[in-house]
């Protein structure tokens, strides 16, 4: 067990997130649901990863730009809390990105992604979205079949074994 990670277990994958030269951060999101929506692998998407939602964004993308990310799972004995994993995040000087880091991530990787997982992305707490009260962050479910589910899940809910989170890094 890598104890520098801990909760979190070494990555299950790392590959470059390279930022395209025509990407604009405040429709991006809107311009990949426009696209997913429509896609035979997609058995279900949040209607709130918008681009409104998540316009907060604690840090940019910047166009142009390569960056390292990695998935990395929760170990299954352990429940992690979304403020742990920001802890995690932070140590690891990781760049919390939300739902366009994971967006982009699974445009650039959907079909190298690990199958039967759940992935979340976090920001910052304040960047996250606020419904019904509480912050949401936004993760995909990649299923058998080559099928992603996108979601908003609360942030109040504890990530356990199976789930796992992408962090970004700085090339």
């Amino acid at each position: 067990m890598n104890k520098s990670n801990y909760p979190f277990g070494s990555p299950i994958f790392k590959f470059r997130l390279v930022v395209p030269d025509n990407y604009n951060h405040d429709e991006y999101i809107d311009q990949c649901t426009q696209k997913i929506m429509r896609l035979e692998s997609t058995y279900g998407y949040s209607r709130l990863l918008t681009s409104e939602n998540f316009a907060n964004a604690s840090k940019k993308l910047e166009h142009g730009k390569t960056y390292i990310a990695e998935i990395l799972p929760i170990l299954s004995e352990e429940r992690v809390s979304g403020d742990e994993c920001i802890a995690f995040y932070k140590r690891k000087k990781a760049i919390m990105t939300g739902a366009h880091g994971l967006l982009l991530a699974y445009n650039q990787m959907k079909k190298e992604l690990p199958k039967c997982i759940y992935i979340a992305s976090f920001d910052e707490k304040e960047a996250l979205l606020l419904w019904s009260g509480q912050r949401g962050v936004p993760g995909i479910s990649t299923l058998p079949g080559d099928k992603f589910e996108f979601q908003v899940y609360p942030f109040t809910d504890k990530l356990h074994g199976h789930d796992c989170i992408l962090c970004i890094y700085k090339e």
